[in-house]
């Protein structure tokens, strides 16, 4: 990743940046990078449960029967679609000869259960682990800039929707899916930064939440797609292609907005176009008085290139919190079994003995849930504070993830009710996610890191987000056949464990400047004790406009682990003269220590 914005905390007045519509279609258009992913999470649970898909890449729908009453082959389709849609008495005798040899339960959590239809789901996110891994993503996000790493990923989109769209082998339509993953790297790192750094200073948290906002929705149109097909028949057929091949459709409007939209200020900067950087902030903030901020960029943009040692930076003691964290919080995410909902949410509703088309529905309510949840995000979080979100979600998920695993225990498979039942309880946890988990497990890392450590932690970030995405899409409906009911409970204890977690190890940030929130470890009960090691370039620039403030206003310094240390090496320094702080150090590595 690039160096990033300027201090993220700048107030409403600091400079003359107002909402301007320029900035806002920017961001918009930047956004339909956050539809790629949705769409991908939305249309693959519906794909993969089509008996035209099923039948077409993983073997015939009713193969035929042999003389000793067997099929003459398993393919998948037939094992999780067949009793429902291959006629005459051959196959009512197998199927109910086989469900006699097996319990109603492993019929229920097991007919989906296939290696290959999870691989098909989770090599997009392991393609995009090696993305970010190799430092692919970051390399093309510095040297490259922002908009056209999203020409890019619309690119690789489209071409994986013309895939899909001509299918004739499953090759085909793995390649498609590894394209994805490239293109989701791409995206999901260069947008945020983009909407970051072209947002208004005070406007920055809403426009950044455009990207999800963008997610969510086209989770929800992909869904409406798949009820199409079912609903016109498509399915059986080629219903597929048009499913899969719409996501062509999201990423040549994000292509237009690689080809069209201007670079931001920040990026430009980092590549040496400094004319170019100051004419794009201007037509963002819709004046030509931009100065003040654009030094400002012009500052940040200096100290990110003096930054040499990210990685090192973040795996010392020092920054022991920011490691940790911003793994956390991705990791966490994965593991709250939201993708039990989204990807698998039709296969679920079917197992517990809806139709198809009911199914479907139940995505899509599931879909509307979590779209809708989403502005509760972003209008509260920074009234409420993300602990609170993370703690009232982490509550209300396991009290919903048990439940769900009770009902399943306690009622028994195969009731239509017992399925609405389970939607209303899991329209309860998608809500609780979709203010919490969902936004901000990417806010609450972008905002703790320090210049010395931003772009390794945001890599940090993104990598765990797609490494365990491949981790829970390989790896559900094995654990589903295998623990049935318990894998619900599994996840419920998960939830249990990270909202502990947060209420002991999460700073609330609610408020505070962004340059200001590093700060925080430093009086934390457990971080302070790596936090306190040394005092980081970042720091010491807060320490220094506190004492300044102080000093011109007359007021005792700030209560901040370190400050003294600050103060005596300024005031040696400069003769004894607080109000000079022109000689402040410059360099990043080597801090002493307090």
């Amino acid at each position: 990743m690039g160096g990033g914005a300027a201090a993220g905390g700048n107030v409403k007045g600091k400079y003359n940046a107002r909402f301007t519509w320029a900035s806002f279609f920017c961001c918009l258009a930047a956004s339909f990078g956050g539809a790629l992913f949705g769409y991908d999470n939305g249309v693959m649970g519906g794909v993969i449960s089509q008996s035209g898909f099923l039948g077409r890449f993983f073997g015939p729908l009713c193969p035929p029967m042999l003389p000793n009453g067997q099929p003459s082959s398993t393919p998948i389709a037939f094992q999780s679609l067949g009793e429902d849609n291959c006629k005459g008495p051959e196959y009512e005798r197998y199927f109910a000869a086989l469900e006699s040899g097996q319990s109603a339960t492993n019929k229920l959590f097991c007919q989906f259960n296939s290696q290959i239809l999870q691989l098909l789901t989770s090599v997009l996110f392991l393609a995009g682990t090696v993305s970010e891994c190799t430092g692919f993503t970051a390399y093309l996000n510095r040297y490259h800039g922002r908009t056209r790493v999203m020409m890019y990923s619309g690119v690789a989109f489209m071409i994986a929707g013309i895939l899909f769209a001509t299918a004739y082998n499953v090759s085909q339509i793995f390649i498609g899916r590894i394209l994805q993953g490239f293109a989701i790297s791409f995206a999901s790192v260069s947008v945020p930064i983009y909407n970051s750094e072209m947002a208004p200073p005070q406007f920055r948290g809403t426009f950044n939440q455009l990207f999800q906002l963008t997610l969510t929705f086209f989770i929800l149109v992909a869904q409406v797609i798949n009820l199409i097909m079912h609903v016109t028949g498509a399915e059986s057929s080629w219903g597929f292609r048009l499913s899969l091949g719409f996501a062509f459709v999201p990423s040549f409007f994000l292509f237009l907005g690689g080809v069209f939209l201007p670079d931001s200020p920040n990026s430009l900067l980092e590549r040496g176009f400094a004319s170019k950087a100051k004419k794009n902030l201007q037509f963002v903030r819709g004046t030509k008085d931009v100065d003040k901020e654009f030094n400002d960029i012009v500052e940040a943009a200096e100290l990110a290139a003096a930054v040499k040692h990210p990685w090192r930076n973040l795996f010392s003691a020092k920054y022991r919190p920011q490691l940790v964290l911003s793994a956390c919080c991705t990791l966490f995410q994965q593991w709250t079994g939201i993708n039990i909902l989204i990807f698998y949410a039709p296969e679920i509703f079917l197992a517990l003995g809806a139709s198809r088309t009911i199914s479907l529905v139940a995505g899509i309510a599931i879909g509307a849930c979590n779209h809708l949840s989403t502005y509760v995000s972003a209008i509260i979080a920074d009234y409420v504070g993300r602990r609170f979100l993370f703690l009232e979600a982490g509550v209300q998920m396991f009290a919903a993830l048990i439940t769900i695993a009770i009902s399943l225990l306690c009622l028994g498979a195969k009731s239509i009710w017992e399925a609405w039942y389970i939607l209303g309880l899991s329209c309860l946890f998608d809500m609780a996610y979709a203010w919490s988990w969902g936004p901000l497990a990417w806010t609450y890392p972008s905002e703790i890191q320090v210049l010395e450590t931003r772009s390794a932690g945001m890599a940090v970030t993104s990598l765990f987000n797609l490494l365990f995405s491949f981790v829970i899409g390989q790896t559900f409906l094995s654990m589903l056949c295998s623990l049935q009911w318990g894998v619900f409970l599994l996840f419920a204890c998960c939830v249990a464990f990270m909202t502990v977690f947060v209420y002991l190890f999460f700073p609330e940030t609610k408020g505070i400047p962004i340059e200001e929130c590093p700060l925080l470890f430093k009086s934390h009960w457990f971080w302070k004790r790596y936090a306190n090691r040394s005092i980081g370039f970042q720091e010491r620039m807060v320490m220094e406009k506190k004492m300044m403030e102080a000093a011109e206003q007359g007021k005792p310094l700030p209560d901040i682990p370190g400050m003294e240390s600050v103060k005596e090496e300024i005031m040696s320094r400069n003769g004894g003269d607080m109000r000079n702080l022109a000689g402040a150090e410059k360099a990043v590595d080597g801090n002493p220590k307090v």
